[in-house]
């Protein structure tokens, strides 16, 4: 939260800052440490050392409010979860 500097009035400020907070919430983490998760099939699964598998992920209507530029930093991570869900070709 330290990145950004806002001003404004007290009620736009926790406006901007709950938008910003909503922004960091999802995808989450459902992969526990040793990297398994429960597959949809509730057979336990396993992701390759350093990758997570994520849930609750959702493009639906985030034109309008989770542009890419507010987390510049989780970029490579957007990337991974979206290579989770495409289907092989």
């Amino acid at each position: 939260m330290g990145r950004i500097e806002v001003k404004g009035n007290e009620k736009d400020m926790q406006k901007f800052y709950t938008a910003l907070y909503h922004t960091m919430i999802q995808p989450n983490v459902l992969s526990d440490v040793n990297g398994e998760y429960t597959a949809p099939d509730y057979s336990t699964q396993r992701m390759p050392n350093g990758q997570n598998y994520y849930t609750t992920f959702s493009l639906w209507d985030t034109f309008r409010a989770r542009p890419s530029a507010l987390q510049p930093d989780s970029s490579r991570e957007k990337r991974r979860v979206c290579e989770q869900y495409a289907l092989p070709l």
